[in-house]
């Protein structure tokens, strides 16, 4: 997520982040590896950003997550402040409905887990042989934005292909693929 400085995971552990600053579930151990405490408890608006969010995948989760979300693109206009959502394209479930609904949606995108493969990083991957897995199901990536980030951040075709042409990598082949770069997911503009 370089176009974005994206350097923060709204969920994450020591065994499974991405970044060294991350939000995780036990800030009292999980301190001293870099976590910044709960996402619920976590206030990004004094100084704004972009950060990744892979949530649990329970739809109750999701809808808590998106409000809080919601209220703190509400609380800030000055800064720029940019949510990265990557969940399962479950369209009947209420979190996914939350996330598609919020009046903070810029993008989304759908990739197909037929006509776009695409892989995931294991959440258990220090238990398991290899590091990621296929995706067993679509994946949405909701991007929300206050105005300030969209006027920094504009999500891009480009960015949006480039993203598809990331996912559909296998690393663990070292991840040879034709190198098209176009937008090969959906994508959705929102109506704001």
């Amino acid at each position: 997520f370089e176009p974005f400085d994206c350097r923060t995971e709204c969920f994450a552990s020591p065994f499974n982040c991405r970044y060294e600053r991350f939000c995780s579930a036990f800030p009292d151990t999980d301190n001293a590896f870099g976590s910044l405490g709960s996402f619920f408890d976590f206030d990004p608006t004094p100084e704004g950003g972009c950060f990744q969010a892979n949530p649990p995948f329970i739809s109750g989760f999701i809808e808590m997550m998106q409000e809080r979300m919601d209220f703190l693109l509400k609380s800030t206009s000055k800064k720029p402040l940019m949510f990265i959502v990557f969940i399962p394209a479950w369209k009947e479930t209420s979190g996914w409905k939350a996330l598609n609904e919020s009046q903070y949606l810029t993008r989304h995108l759908l990739l197909s887990q037929k006509s776009d493969p695409h892989f995931y990083c294991e959440g258990t991957q220090h238990r398991r042989r290899g590091r990621y897995r296929i995706a067993t199901f679509d994946t949405s990536v909701f991007f929300l934005q206050n105005s300030t980030a969209r006027d920094r951040w504009p999500v891009t075709d480009e960015i949006l292909g480039d993203l598809t042409f990331a996912f559909g990598r296998n690393p663990n082949e070292g991840g040879d693929k034709e190198d098209t770069r176009s937008t090969k997911g959906s994508v959705h503009k929102s109506k704001r």
